[in-house]
């Protein structure tokens, strides 16, 4: 089976007419973590006259393999996987003004709200938990802006760029190679001041 990073697994062992006194849970990680042992072996637990035992585990953070323990027999080896959803760690963004306004280009860290004026190129990049096959942007009437993968970047890196034109917000969708999408989608908010002509007041005859 396949359960998510962090989550609890509970197994339940069940009996026919011959019931055990006790039973215990085997479990091996595949990749052992300071949080876990690589091999641990718990007792399970009964409860009144029901013919079936259960053991626990909390916060599974890696692979494993368990089989149970009972009269002297064990079973079958499991094997249970973990997985994460795609998840995004941060957003930064690299913003290059229109030369009217001279000013120099600005970098922003961890970014969820940009406010810029009209014509401001925006380089967009996300930072995710995982590789994914699909990273867009979406915003309130639908419309789709693609991240691509950048292949210069240590970690899951997807970017994109686009010139600044109004007022928009966009929300990030994900998708793996398993099909899961982000459990939490990010909102990016671009606010836009426009480039409007200047206005003249006279200020003597």
């Amino acid at each position: 089976t396949e359960i998510e990073r962090g989550t609890t697994l509970l197994v339940v062992a069940r009996f026919g007419r011959s019931v055990p006194d006790e039973a215990q849970l085997d479990v091996r990680l595949a990749e052992p973590t300071g949080e876990q042992p690589s091999d641990t072996l718990r007792a399970m637990t009964r409860s009144l006259d029901d013919p079936q035992f259960v053991g626990r585990l909390d916060r599974v953070m890696g692979d494993l393999v368990y089989h149970v323990e009972y009269a002297s027999r064990k079973t079958d080896a499991y094997r249970v996987r973990v997985f994460d959803y795609p998840a995004l760690e941060r957003a930064d963004a690299d913003l290059v003004f229109p030369a009217f306004t001279s000013l120099e280009p600005k970098h922003i860290d961890d970014v969820r709200t940009i406010t810029a004026v009209e014509g401001t190129r925006l380089t967009l990049t996300c930072r995710l938990n995982k590789l994914v096959v699909e990273a867009q942007l979406v915003d309130q009437q639908g419309a789709e802006v693609a991240l691509a993968e950048s292949r210069d970047a240590d970690s899951p890196t997807y970017t994109t760029t686009m010139t600044l034109t109004e007022s928009r917000r966009l929300k990030l969708h994900l998708v793996d190679s398993d099909g899961r999408k982000n459990k939490i989608v990010p909102e990016l908010v671009i606010k836009v001041t426009p480039n409007n002509p200047p206005t003249l007041k006279l200020k003597a005859p």
